[in-house]
């Protein structure tokens, strides 16, 4: 099945051996090292060639000489995480250089409040951002404003030479530079109040409308590892021989969905394919499920049940959606992604499944597993989704 082909193929390609580093002539100067994120371990194992003075890590799991932090909202340990980060950045002597290896889920990972806010309140602010539906770039930037980390804020107690990172990068589409909210360098600027007006209540509005992000005068230098190119390359190997649509999409879900159908309705396309993490926006009480699962779920609907592209049978059947997390992880399920086609869309008739009521109650892992079209696997490198859909 072309479905199980392609998961298998982009999980293939999802290995630290496709990523080189060539590091920066650092003229012999000592090397303090530092990574972060859900593959910090991965970073670490290729840096530490360098023969760093000493290593500073954060990352999710419980791993031997890493500081451990919340995801995917901060916590108190990603709060003790900030404050002995600042605390070592306090520490370099001035002819010490700065190598950071980042990758995605430092945002919440490693965080600590600027004065205006509370602790409770920035997890606060975190918590709405997550579940709010906002597109990952408004997210980090907003994260920012309450943040003395984000957004290169952090360099301001940094007392030594200069910096140099390398970015694993989540982000699509060229915003590389946004992966775990820029802890080294100025790069969100906010200007946008009105989605903090419609998104916040209250005091904290008024607090995120009032800050700014503080700026420094350090030198951060910034080498990109890997990131949707390398995804979009290889996507486009995989579809050799069909004519692929790969859209750009920096909107929420429902624009998501309309995007992607829009493209479906290009008689010249065979496949349409995004990058992106597509942030849902949930209800207090969910089902089990994830993003990738979710957005195949709401496709399918569209698609298959509502026949929104108006396809005969014989054209149905020729239609396939899928959609996976490179990490491994679609939301609270144990699963990586789902798919869906016109045979799965038959059996779901047979068994009697209510697919709004799966919907509703954002329950999608719970309706693939019925039928038996989840992808489960088990990655070390975290990039962002892959979506796809087939009509030819």
């Amino acid at each position: 099945m072309v479905e199980d082909e392609f998961f298998d193929f982009i999980k293939s390609k999802l290995s630290w051996d496709e990523v080189s580093f060539d590091f920066y002539n650092n003229e012999q100067l000592p090397i303090k090292l530092f990574t972060l994120g859900k593959n910090a371990p991965e970073l670490y194992q290729k840096m530490v060639a360098l023969n760093p003075i000493e290593h500073f890590g954060i990352t999710k799991n419980k791993i031997e000489g890493f500081l451990q932090g919340n995801h995917p909202y901060p916590s108190l340990k990603s709060f003790k995480n900030g404050e002995a980060f600042i605390e070592w950045l306090g520490n370099f002597r001035s002819e010490e250089v700065l190598y950071a290896g980042i990758s995605g889920g430092g945002s919440a990972l490693l965080e600590y409040p600027k004065n205006a806010f509370s602790f409770d309140e920035v997890e606060k602010i975190n918590k709405i951002l997550v579940e709010s539906g906002l597109d990952i770039r408004d997210i980090n930037k907003i994260r920012a404003l309450c943040s003395e980390i984000k957004s290169g804020q952090c360099l301001r107690y940094f007392k030594g030479k200069e910096v140099y990172q390398f970015i694993a990068s989540d982000i699509p589409d060229g915003d590389d530079l946004l992966t775990s909210s820029a802890p080294f360098t100025n790069y969100l600027k906010y200007n946008d109040p009105a989605i903090i007006k419609d998104t916040f209540k209250g005091r904290i509005r008024e607090k995120l409308l009032e800050e700014k992000i503080n700026e420094n005068d350090k030198n951060t230098y910034t080498k990109i590892l890997i990131n949707s190119d390398y995804l979009k390359k290889n996507v486009l190997n995989f579809f050799s021989h069909r004519l692929v649509n790969i859209i750009q999409i920096k909107k929420s879900l429902n624009e998501n969905i309309e995007h992607h159908l829009k493209a479906l309705l290009d008689k010249e396309t065979d496949v349409v394919c995004s990058f992106n993490e597509i942030n849902v926006p949930l209800p207090k009480n969910v089902g089990i499920g994830g993003r990738n699962s979710h957005f195949v779920l709401l496709m399918a609907k569209k698609v298959f049940f509502e026949n929104y592209l108006n396809l005969e049978s014989y054209q149905l059947n020729k239609v396939s959606i899928g959609s996976i997390a490179t990490d491994g992880e679609d939301g609270n399920s144990t699963n990586s992604g789902a798919y869906f086609n016109y045979e799965l869309f038959k059996k779901t008739q047979e068994l009697n499944l209510d697919i709004d009521k799966y919907l509703k109650d954002y329950n999608s892992s719970t309706f693939f597993e019925k039928l038996g079209c989840c992808y489960r696997f088990q990655s070390k490198m975290n990039l962002m989704d892959v979506r796809f859909i087939i009509k030819n």
